[in-house]
């Protein structure tokens, strides 16, 4: 599923351009589209590139990450990128755009959509793949926990 995010910036350089808006009280405000995976009460995870880097952007944990994807086979990994979980691949709704192939979900962070949010269907999660996110999350949540 993907949303429209909107965010207030206090950063005074690049202000101006299609991702910026002037809101209340003269306030910018940044507004782009995420895309999260959806499971059915739990809360959602988000989809990402880093910006076209991937887990090898620093300050990014592979081992809260796997590579999300559409399409027949999983993208390759980027040199020197430390992901060892198995792909999870996303069926496609029709008309909607493949993943890019840097696309990581990262299943540590958490976000909650709320009911009234207009989203866009992207894909479904079918079968062993959706077995495997859903084990893929407790065992990032217990590894968070024992570390707390």
């Amino acid at each position: 599923m993907t949303c429209s995010i909107q965010n207030t910036t206090d950063e005074p350089e690049n202000k101006y351009g299609p991702s910026f808006t002037t809101v209340a009280h003269e306030t910018i405000a940044f507004h782009t589209f995420r895309r999260f995976v959806v499971l059915q009460s739990y809360p959602d995870n988000p989809i990402t590139t880093y910006h076209g880097r991937a887990t090898t952007k620093p300050g990014v944990d592979p081992k809260a990450h796997t590579i999300i994807y559409t399409g027949a086979i999983p993208p390759p990994k980027l040199p020197h990128e430390k992901i060892y979980k198995d792909p999870i691949q996303v069926t496609a709704k029709a008309g909607t755009q493949p993943f890019d192939p840097l696309s990581r979900v990262n299943l540590g962070k958490s976000y909650l959509i709320e009911w009234d949010s207009r989203v866009i269907e992207l894909g479904q999660v079918d079968g062993q793949a959706l077995r495997l996110l859903r084990t893929y999350r407790e065992m990032v949540r217990e590894e968070v926990s024992h570390l707390e």
